[in-house]
């Protein structure tokens, strides 16, 4: 296959985008973001269609960004000496998408068939083959060998051995067999007859377990329910036998009740009695100083009044004598006398007033606490005298009363406790009632309902028949797998043969293009079935590529890949090689040799590549080169 041409209507950040190729190598230059990817991506878009995988992502992802341009394009590809054109449009969805294919030599339509992509059509490889041999994404030079396609590989590469055709026997011989042995026993989806067989048995087995544990479990609800029954008429014999004497009940709930009121009027007067002896203690510590002030000064004034009176008499003692000269110009003064008075009456009245308060005070605390122990003797139903002289009687009499009444409090205490005890009592036993009867109901319904589960199920006896008849097809069958196993391991003897043969061949042909792309350091390379890779090192001992650098593990798989499509390759039928940024990686030799490397193989093998890069660099005479 080679490409004459590119039309991108609209695909990622290309619009209206056309681009030439060549036979032989081709790189397509240009700066980071320029959309180098996404020509080498619109390529297979065109072959394959949108990836499978991830299809919203990537249809997003290359959407156009100007909408009034179409999303997709066309190209023109010579395969096998007819020229071809396909144009695509791509829609929401894969449903969406419009591909159609032109063979242009004979002016006419190729119709595609239902499902099927002009990769598939014309190439006749599908998308997994395309990516593990001619499309190496960015960073992606080792093909992902790691599904089915690995056997087609191998399948097409057998064809092209010299003993293709006993080569070809073994192999179909060996894939039969595998069919075979997977149509009996598959080890991965387990759809085979043995696997089926194995399931309907344990389906049987289980449907026979579960008719015997339903019956059983019917017989052990019914004998569950009888149980229950007994357990029933029990707890009703004591549930009757508990009763209460209401009028005992009723009098002990109006002695509790009547009790909080009584303990509000002793604390009340409790409260009270702490009041009257503090306003006492307060009357107390007031009073006796102003009692002392007032004699005293009373007895000032006294002795002041008699010193006047007896001022004759006391001026005859010589050591008075200036006392009473003081005391004659204090008695000549009238004022004197009046203030005298005036102090001697205010003190009186000071003494009145304060007296009258402090009693009318403790009068009304002591006329507060007599009613409020008028209302408890009415509680306690004892006579009570309003009187402050028999107050001492009513106390005796109210706590008398008080000292009856906590017994009898007491006593209904223990009776409404009691009562409690039979409430609860009754309640339990109720409950348990309630309890039986309701598991009695969901026990016998369950039984019902697991007898009529039993009718409709499968009987027994047949199920067991059906289980015997399983065990012989499976012994047969397992027979039959051994028989498979054996024939299969015989021919896989063949099969390692061919690969004894053709693993050599194909080695050196990868060795070949590894030798020249590391410019003869490394010359002889082994690949084993699944495409890993073993490389001799500088010491002669051969190692697998994970111990060696990126760059060399990147140089080998591209080596690989080259050497795949050679030898999946006819005179006529080749494949294109499409590498995207494959040698980014490499130092500025390696490019160079690897330029050079691909360019000849392009040469050698008449294979048309079409690769990109970020940086214009000197490259081997050939390459035609095409900038973004």
């Amino acid at each position: 296959m080679t490409i004459h041409e590119l039309k991108i209507y609209g695909f990622g950040k290309h619009c209206n985008l056309e681009i030439s190729f060549y036979d032989g190598t081709n790189i397509i230059l240009g700066r980071n973001e320029s959309g180098k990817s996404t020509v080498a991506s619109f390529i297979r878009a065109l072959l394959y269609g949108m990836p499978e995988n991830n299809t919203s992502r990537e249809r997003k992802k290359f959407h156009p960004g100007n909408r009034d341009v179409k999303y997709g394009g066309e190209m023109t590809f010579e395969h096998m000496g007819v020229l071809y054109k396909v144009t695509s449009e791509f829609g929401e969805s894969k449903i969406n998408d419009v591909t159609i294919l032109y063979n242009v030599t004979a002016n006419e339509k190729i119709s595609l068939g239902e499902g099927m992509t002009v990769g598939e059509t014309v190439l006749k490889i599908t998308a997994d083959t395309y990516d593990m041999v001619s499309y190496a994404a960015q960073l992606s030079s080792k093909p992902n060998t790691d599904n089915a396609e690995a056997d087609y590989l191998f399948d097409r590469l057998m064809k092209n051995t010299v003993d293709s055709k006993n080569s070809a026997t073994d192999i179909l011989a060996c894939k039969r067999l595998k069919a075979a042995k997977n149509f009996v026993r598959s080890s991965q989806a387990e759809n085979g007859i043995l696997d089926l067989l194995q399931k309907k048995k344990e389906k049987t087995e289980a449907a026979i377990l579960k008719v015997d544990s339903v019956i059983q479990e019917a017989e052990q609800k019914r004998n569950e329910c009888s149980k229950m029954q007994q357990a029933l008429n029990e707890e009703k014999d004591k549930h009757i036998s508990i009763q209460s004497d209401m009028n005992e009940v009723a009098k002990a709930v109006e002695i509790v009740s009547l009790h909080a009121d009584v303990k509000k009027y002793v604390k009340e007067i409790n409260l009270l009695d702490d009041e009257l002896a503090n306003a006492a203690k307060r009357t107390k510590r007031i009073r006796t100083p102003v009692n002392i002030i007032f004699g005293v000064l009373i007895s000032i004034i006294a002795i002041c009044v008699l010193v006047l009176i007896f001022t004759p008499q006391i001026n005859k003692l010589s050591f008075m004598a200036n006392l009473c000269k003081y005391l004659n110009i204090w008695s000549q003064n009238q004022y004197i006398y009046m203030l005298l008075g005036a102090g001697a009456i205010l003190l009186i009245l000071f003494k009145i007033i304060f007296s009258t308060i402090y009693n009318r005070k403790v009068r009304l605390l002591r006329d507060e606490l007599f009613t409020i122990e008028e209302a408890l003797s009415e509680l306690l139903k004892i006579e009570y005298i309003y009187s402050a002289k028999k107050h001492s009687t009513n106390r005796e009499n109210i706590n008398i009363a008080l000292d009856n009444h906590k017994s009898e409090y007491k006593r209904a205490r223990m009776v409404l406790e009691n009562e409690d005890n039979k409430t609860k009592t009754y309640n339990e036993h109720l409950a348990v009632v309630e309890n039986y009867t309701e598991k009695m109901a969901y026990t016998k319904a369950s039984a019902d309902a697991l007898t009529k589960s039993v009718s409709e199920m499968e009987d027994s006896y047949f199920l067991k028949e059906e289980l015997s008849e399983i065990n012989t097809q499976i012994e047969l069958f397992e027979r039959r797998y051994e028989a498979l196993s054996l024939a299969e391991e015989i021919m896989e003897e063949a099969y390692q043969r061919w690969q004894s043969e053709t693993g050599p061949e194909f080695s050196k042909d990868a060795a070949d293009i590894l030798e020249k792309m590391t410019n003869g350091r490394y010359k002889e390379m082994k690949i084993s079935r699944n495409f890993d890779i073993s490389l001799k090192n500088d010491a002669g001992a051969m190692q697998r590529a994970y111990n060696y650098s990126g760059a060399t593990v990147d140089q080998m798989y591209l080596a690989l890949r080259l050497a795949l499509v050679k030898s999946l390759s006819s005179k006529d039928e080749r494949l294109p090689v499409i590498l995207d940024d494959p040698f980014v990686q490499y130092d500025s030799e390696r490019k160079q040799l690897a330029y050079r490397a691909v360019d000849e193989f392009s040469k050698e093998n008449n294979i048309q590549i079409i690769l990109t890069a970020c940086l214009k660099e000197p490259f081997y005479n050939g390459a035609s080169i095409i900038e973004l």
